[in-house]
């Protein structure tokens, strides 16, 4: 058998970045809830399936309006298949990283060097703060993924409209994601998803974007995730 030592570096980054996943994995599926807010996340979304709504959080019988929905909704639907709610309640966030590794692959070029994905996700998976909360009960990692999904999605459109494509359409894609950030965690999501659109088109003088992006069927998208 011959061994292509071109792609070895590669195989052995993309080995090491799923060691460390598997690992946080472990230790999400085999430890208790260790904070108050691991145990709220989990309580709310126990309460979405036993208590009295499945649209409003509830707080040990109490509504509990400070964040929106949908990470409770998520728990409790990965609480079907998962074995215990520890590891429902972190299953997002370990996702998660499978998610952000997805969209990092979606904005390669080809003439990116071999090793641009492999390293940049072992970098990813490596840092500190990452294996941490990819372990932890909290929405945090998931927005993340929202966010930075949703910046990939507006980059790959940006793509298409500088390869003068004429049915470019609306980033849909982006504004799903912003939505779906907003419905985590709130407007912010929305703060860090169109800001940095906004800025960026502006630097680039590219005036006649920001209207034909923020005033297209895809805003309409956006509103009718988050105002119900």
């Amino acid at each position: 058998m011959v061994i292509d030592s071109s792609r070895t570096p590669q195989s052995i980054l993309l080995a090491c970045s799923l060691i460390l996943i598997l690992s946080a994995l472990y230790l999400a599926a085999n430890r208790s809830l260790s904070s108050t807010l691991e145990g709220e996340s989990a309580e709310i979304a126990r309460e979405f399936l036993e208590g009295p709504s499945l649209i409003v959080n509830h707080l040990n019988g109490q509504e509990d309006l400070d964040k929106p929905a949908l990470y409770y909704w998520v728990i409790a639907l990965v609480s079907k298949i998962a074995p215990s709610w520890e590891l429902a309640a972190r299953l997002p966030s370990i996702v998660s990283i499978f998610l952000i590794a997805l969209a990092i692959y979606l904005i390669q070029a080809p003439t990116d060097p071999p090793m641009f994905f492999p390293l940049t996700c072992f970098i990813m998976a490596a840092s500190p703060k990452v294996l941490l909360m990819s372990q932890t009960a909290r929405m945090d990692m998931l927005f993340t993924a929202a966010c930075f999904g949703a910046m990939v999605g507006f980059y790959l459109y940006w793509e298409k409209a500088q390869e003068k494509i004429e049915d470019v359409g609306s980033p849909i894609s982006f504004f799903i994601l912003a939505a779906g950030a907003v419905m985590l965690k709130g407007p912010v999501g929305a703060i860090l998803t169109f800001c940095p659109v906004v800025v960026f088109l502006c630097i680039n003088r590219k005036w006649r974007m920001v209207k034909r992006v923020f005033l297209s069927k895809g805003i309409v998208v956006f509103l009718a995730l988050i105002l119900p």
